[in-house]
């Protein structure tokens, strides 16, 4: 699939069972969700906006997922895939997602927030910070 949607920078794990250590950059996360967007078939593509913006806010692992786009545009429609892990000497946090500029407008905006911190940051510190960024975007996104 990186081949097929051109994802220039998008690279496999050294472990191939080990998917959530795949490589990518916040261009290719956008060039993602612009062939979600665009040309994934619609019954498909409804299907996986549903998915996307029906996270709950506990994931299956019992992480809270909220923070990010999801905390720092709340009241706002999204459709967010997070991402978190630690691994030797660092964490990853991550908040993507399509967002509206109105509540119940179109999923009109991509946000991308990638990060590595050190591991020993809480992820509560983690995820404000993405957070926070988020809240920061506000004001573009809603400017017409």
């Amino acid at each position: 699939m990186a081949d097929r949607l051109g994802l220039r920078e998008t690279q496999p794990p050294d472990d191939p069972a080990q998917w959530g250590e795949t490589r990518t950059t916040p261009a290719d996360v956008v060039t993602i969700y612009h062939y979600l967007t665009t040309t994934v078939p619609q019954p498909a593509r409804t299907v996986l906006l549903n998915a996307l913006g029906g996270a709950d806010q506990i994931a299956a692992d019992g992480t809270d997922q909220y923070f990010g786009i999801p905390d720092g545009l709340t009241g706002d429609s999204w459709a967010v895939k997070q991402g978190w892990m630690t691994l030797d000497s660092s964490t990853t946090l991550d908040t993507t997602g399509l967002v509206a500029a109105a509540p119940g407008g179109p999923l009109r905006y991509t946000v991308v927030i990638l990060t590595t911190q050190p591991a020993d940051t809480s992820w509560n510190t983690g995820g404000s910070a993405l957070t926070a960024a988020d809240t920061a975007l506000r004001p573009v996104l809603t400017a017409e």
